[in-house]
């Protein structure tokens, strides 16, 4: 008995002596990602740990990802750790290749790292953008992101991309990133934005906006996008979204409630999104008349980017007795050719 509590002891002496207090790291709280030409240039925003607060921006180059990142490593003014970080920012080119998935793979390896970081995609210098993110609201950045990211969650205009679910979705399931840029200095929105997107100001810098998605094909990599309000209707037509304002070319609807159903018969979906919404300057066939065409180009985004975010072949799979009977069908090739059927039936308030 007294060698077990002597050799109890002696672990929690070794942790003790291994493990850092948190004064003696640098918590990460954003991870910027981009490559180009062969170079690996990593970003990371970390607390300036000064009475003043505030927050710096450490970057790294490699010749791999791996290699950048233990550059970083050893760029930090102290031990850096990952397990804070809020969100993990892809350049465009990155996400645009067909090693994206394994790019994702490779950072969640890492022991330390926060596997509930929402997944972002940019157009932008992803340095950049990384030194415009400051609290919104509060002193934290980390505190300041997670309430802005659950709000935008849903409203709808970003989609839930979380990495440990989209690892779990596997190599050949469509998902959606969080699309994230930057307000350029002449205050006009970016082109996939729109105001809805909103923007999350930067002590006077700049603005940094998160809104809308880029389109994860079953390749595996970035196929174009959607915009905030884009978002909103495939948020809509999944059924995920039950009150709120859609933006149309024709006007705005403010929804009371609306349900929908996604059903597949053979090759054809039948898609029917149901609504009731306040006063508007639409008609109620105005309004059946936009949300239908703004739908339809949702869906045809979807089809052209090979995304299948309304989870049409998770139906199309119950119908096959065995993975290899499935994957003769070569889903990836027949999705895009497969025929929708939608169907929107409003019903206004009175006024």
């Amino acid at each position: 008995m007294k060698k077990l509590i002597f050799l109890i002891a002696s672990l929690l002496l070794c942790a003790s002596c291994t493990a850092l207090p948190a004064e003696e790291r640098a918590f990460a709280v954003a991870l910027g990602v981009s490559e180009s030409g062969g170079t690996w240039e990593v970003s990371a925003r970390v607390p300036t740990y000064q009475s003043g607060g505030g927050y710096l921006t450490l970057t790294a180059q490699g010749h791999s990802l791996s290699e950048a990142l233990a550059v970083l490593d050893a760029t930090a003014p102290m031990q850096l750790h990952l397990g804070q970080i809020r969100v993990v920012v892809f350049s465009q080119g990155v996400a645009e290749a067909s090693s994206f998935q394994s790019t994702l793979t490779e950072l969640a390896m890492r022991r330390e790292f926060r596997l509930q970081a929402q997944v972002c995609v940019t157009e932008d210098r992803v340095s950049d953008l990384m030194d415009r993110l400051e609290p919104a609201t509060g002193s934290r950045l980390s505190k300041s992101l997670d309430v802005l990211l659950e709000t935008r969650v849903e409203q709808g205009v970003i989609p839930l991309a979380v990495l440990s679910d989209v690892l779990r979705r596997g190599e050949r399931q469509s998902w959606i990133a969080v699309h994230v840029a930057l307000e350029d200095t002449a205050g006009v929105t970016k082109v996939g934005m729109d105001e809805s997107a909103g923007t999350q100001s930067a002590s006077g810098t700049g603005k940094v906006q998160f809104g809308g998605g880029w389109l994860i094909g079953q390749d595996g990599s970035a196929h174009g996008q959607l915009t905030a309000a884009e978002m909103q209707l495939l948020a809509l037509m999944a059924g995920k979204l039950h009150k709120g304002t859609l933006s149309l070319d024709d006007g705005t609807v403010t929804l009371i409630d609306a349900s929908s159903k996604v059903k597949l018969h053979g090759n054809t979906v039948a898609c029917d999104v149901s609504l009731r919404y306040g006063t508007s300057v639409m008609t109620e066939a105005g309004v059946q008349h936009a949300v239908t065409d703004a739908c339809r180009n949702v869906i045809g985004k979807l089809a052209a980017a090979g995304c299948d975010a309304l989870g049409v072949g998770r139906q199309a799979i119950r119908s096959f007795p065995d993975m290899a009977a499935w994957h003769q069908l070569d889903w990836p090739v027949l999705y895009p050719q497969l025929n929708w059927e939608l169907t929107v039936l409003p019903q206004g308030s009175a006024s």
